[in-house]
């Protein structure tokens, strides 16, 4: 599929950063792989830790940046926001919910 510059927003029905504007809809496995890959290649190049989270909470969203897919965090959604143990970023990782369950996800798998 072509690459596009669309972003990702789990939280707004975007499409997935490796589909074109205007594709037909996308299938909950193409979505799931999408988000898969691009947590994988923020986690290869450092932009996402691997590390768990020590502390993390919860909240309604107010214009956050999600780390994962580089989408606001709208006051509609809810934010997953912590703090990693070792990240060298000394700001919080923020997240939609879905991002932070597929980070999850994602990070305990073997490293490429």
């Amino acid at each position: 599929m072509a690459q596009t510059d669309v972003p990702f927003n789990p939280g707004n029905g975007h499409r997935p950063e490796t589909l074109r504007a205007g594709d037909p809809g996308i299938e909950p496995d193409e979505f799931g792989e999408a988000l898969r890959l691009l947590i994988r290649s923020k986690l290869n190049d450092g932009r996402l830790p691997y590390d768990s989270m020590p502390r993390f909470w919860g909240g309604p969203g107010d214009g956050e940046q999600c780390d994962v897919c580089d989408t606001l965090i709208t006051k509609e959604q809810l934010v997953m926001e912590g703090i990693a143990s070792v990240f060298t970023s000394k700001k919080p990782v923020q997240f939609h919910v879905r991002c932070f369950y597929a980070w999850d996800a994602e990070r305990r798998l073997p490293q490429s």
